[in-house]
């Protein structure tokens, strides 16, 4: 038997030790938390909590005067405990961050108080307020000419039409944006400026997803990138990277609608991949289905399979939108991994092809119109796929 020296030992140490770290760093944590809302039947609250991935909705207008308990899973440092309620016709939100610690959470609707989120009392809960004041502080500027363009939308949109109305204000929040990134490059000190960015910079559309990989690589320690939350966020980035240029997927896997495990590395040097995003509650997802069924009918099934990918659905009415249109090909609910790598929950319906060697070929998500871009698919099936 050969004989492992010193340095052979170190290694596999070294391995094992990797992996180790590598699977406490993405595994689930669960935490557990109470609320205590205040006395007044006036104020009604909605509760939801950010796991590091996507928003999970909680409870929509409890009872007030109630202590509410429960738990969650979470992939981060800290899960995002988003609790949001309107008083005197003004709307309040703020975020609490709570980790494996048993934490509580008590509003009281104090006289005098203007916000009263801003005033509770915080065991094993954290609220990044010094953090949040300057950043507020910095984006002031940009923060007011949003809100003051924003304040009268239907007279803006009547003076200058729907277009420019809406290039106007997208602009002026990615102004806002840029400027909250500038202060998250110059004070990266904290989980905060981490969830920040990944919850609003990110889809901000703010900066180029190039200079973003960059900046995220260049400011966050390898902790945070490492995380499951990290992952996520440079999947993201990497998806519409690809999307962009063209480029190759990552390797990821799915789920089926059935429990069945998808791959598109399984097409591997087999044949191509349309992968559809939609939902059940899309009119316009819908108004194509026909259509796109149409121009499938010519498409040999060796050279191409389809995919759709229904998100932010019912299970149930999925499957009867499946029964309904005759959907025969592999369906996927609601995987969030899988969306994320394609861009995340932008605009539907889109559409992309995937070749033989996993590059993505085609791309269907800016058409002006639905009839340009089912023409487009039209021809490309017509160029590549047809039954022989």
């Amino acid at each position: 038997m050969k004989k492992f020296g010193t340095v052979g030992l170190k290694k596999i140490l070294f391995v094992i030790v990797s992996i180790f770290i590598i699977s406490l760093l993405h595994a689930q944590k669960t935490f557990n938390v109470t609320i205590q809302l205040p006395k007044d039947s006036t104020l009604k609250f909605s509760i939801s909590y950010d796991n590091g991935k996507e928003e999970i909705p909680l409870f929509k207008n409890p009872v007030s005067d109630t202590v509410i308990n429960f738990k969650g899973k979470y992939y981060s440092e800290f899960a995002a405990i988003n609790i949001n309620t309107t008083k005197e016709n003004k709307y309040l939100q703020r975020f609490y961050f709570v980790n494996q610690q048993k934490a509580t959470i008590i509003i009281e609707n104090k006289k005098g108080v203007d916000n009263l989120l801003n005033h509770c009392t915080l065991i094993n809960a954290l609220d990044f307020k010094e953090y949040r004041k300057g950043m507020t502080s910095y984006d002031s500027i940009a923060s007011s000419k949003f809100l003051q363009f924003n304040k009268d939308e239907k007279a803006l949109i009547k003076q200058m039409g729907d277009s420019s109305y809406y290039a106007e204000i997208r602009q002026l929040y990615k102004n806002v944006s840029k400027k909250q990134l500038e202060y998250i490059i110059s004070n990266p000190i904290n989980y905060y400026s981490h969830w920040f960015f990944r919850r609003v910079i990110l889809t901000s559309g703010a900066v180029p997803f190039d200079t973003m990989l960059n900046v995220y690589n260049s400011i966050f320690p390898s902790e945070l990138k490492n995380s499951a939350e990290g992952q996520f966020v440079l999947n993201h980035i990497k998806g519409n990277l690809a999307i962009e240029h063209m480029g190759y997927v990552s390797p990821l896997f799915a789920k089926d609608i059935d429990g069945k495990y998808f791959r598109i590395e399984d097409y591997k040097n087999k044949k191509d991949v349309l992968v559809i995003f939609g939902a059940t509650w899309c009119v316009p997802c819908i108004r194509e289905l026909p259509m796109i069924q149409e121009i499938l009918k010519t498409a040999s099934k060796e050279k191409l399979e389809v995919v759709y990918v229904a998100y932010q659905s019912s299970i149930e009415e999925y499957r009867k939108m499946i029964e309904k249109y005759q959907m025969k090909w592999i369906h996927i609910y609601n995987d969030i991994e899988f969306i994320n790598a394609f861009g995340g929950n932008g605009a539907i319906p889109r559409l992309y092809i995937i070749d033989k060697l996993g590059k993505i070929i085609y791309v269907n998500q800016n058409d002006k119109s639905y009839d340009i871009g089912l023409k487009r698919l039209s021809n490309h099936v017509a160029s590549n796929y047809l039954i022989e």
